[in-house]
């Protein structure tokens, strides 16, 4: 199990034409088999915080680093938003 942070973006235009990535959020996830894993827990622990069904409307870029690696040598990744997994409403203390 490693440890992960994962930043969530949103690409906007600026005011003078150019592309720049926006940090909608950041979470650190504390055990995860993979990144992808971490990915996912990050999407259904944000979607239930703000009450959303998708974030794919607030973000469009994930970026996750191992978090116990050396700095020199720490992997990200960069991933497109897919569909939510469908338990991330499954608890019942969301209505």
């Amino acid at each position: 199990m490693g440890k992960y942070r994962v930043s969530v973006f949103k690409t906007l235009l600026s005011s003078d034409g150019h592309l720049f990535k926006c940090l909608q959020f950041m979470v650190d996830i504390g055990r995860a088999r993979t990144a992808q894993r971490a990915v996912e827990v990050a999407r259904c622990r944000y979607q239930r915080r703000v009450r959303i069904p998708d974030w794919k409307s607030i973000a469009d870029i994930v970026e996750v680093k191992e978090l116990e690696t050396l700095p020199f040598r720490t992997p990200a990744y960069n991933t497109q938003i897919s569909s939510p997994p469908p338990s991330c409403f499954s608890s019942p203390n969301i209505h």
